[in-house]
């Protein structure tokens, strides 16, 4: 059994300052915890309002870790849940430390004060259909592990390493010990069909979704470049460019 009073203490993993304290987060739903333990996250409580049972989709991936992990029935389980259409169960996972290891992979992500979670999640389920799961933000951006961003990434963000450079010097360093050139996306630049960075390692930097990036950040790219557009449309959303761009670095390595 789990208290009401537990159940308010989780209900707080909701929030960034207490996500950040715990280090811990709440993922819903089969598919997307599916995910999240087959990306080796570590779970320690499964709550579910329904009778436990596994669905053939993903029994394989649930079955050999359910004798390590607390299984709880909550009758309420809405209580913790932060979608329209609460589903019928939902996991603690532990949020593993990050890895300092060298970056592999040709091209690498920087998005500075991405600010909408859906364009995050997007953009990182989009990075990693490509292949790229090295994506830096600005302190700006939206938290990775907002269940928003979670949800949109369709669990991609369990596979993903997402590092914060927090001020210029870091990314300047981060730039020097890389070796990467930054290519920066702007509606004034190179056109895309333009660049050739077949043989160099690259950091795409894309901005906030109504400024694009900030003055000081888009001052360190080594280069800008635009996607040619041929309609009435002022602009793409950041997500929708993110994957035009992704798709121009990377299809020399597909």
């Amino acid at each position: 059994m789990i208290s009401k009073a537990e159940i308010k203490e989780l209900a707080r993993l909701h929030q960034k300052k207490f996500r950040d304290q715990e280090k811990k987060i709440l993922v819903e739903g089969e598919k997307m915890i599916a995910e999240a333990l087959s990306s080796g996250w570590e779970c320690e409580l499964i709550l579910h309002s329904n009778d436990f049972s596994l669905s053939g989709n993903y029994g394989d991936i649930y079955r050999p870790v359910l004798s390590l992990i607390n299984i709880v029935h909550v009758k309420e389980l809405e209580r913790l849940s932060d979608t329209v259409t609460p589903q019928h169960i939902i996991a603690v996972f532990r949020v593993p430390q990050m890895k300092k290891t060298r970056e592999e992979g040709r091209v690498a992500l920087l998005l500075d004060s991405v600010s909408d979670p859906g364009n995050f999640g997007t953009i990182i389920r989009t990075a990693d259909w490509f292949g790229v799961n090295y994506i830096h933000t600005t302190g700006n951006c939206a938290d990775y592990l907002n269940p928003k961003v979670v949800r949109a990434s369709m669990g991609s963000v369990f596979r993903s390493d997402i590092i914060r450079l927090e001020t210029g010097d870091d990314i300047r360093s981060y730039l020097r010990n890389s070796g990467r050139k930054m290519i920066c996306a702007d509606m004034h630049g190179t056109p895309l069909n333009r660049l050739h960075p077949e043989s160099e390692k690259v950091l795409l930097l894309l901005g906030n979704e109504a400024n694009g990036p900030s003055d000081e950040v888009k001052s360190l790219a080594h280069e800008t470049a635009v996607i040619p557009g041929y309609g009435k449309a002022e602009s793409l959303n950041v997500a929708s460019a993110a994957a035009v761009f992704l798709y121009a670095l990377t299809k020399c390595e597909l």
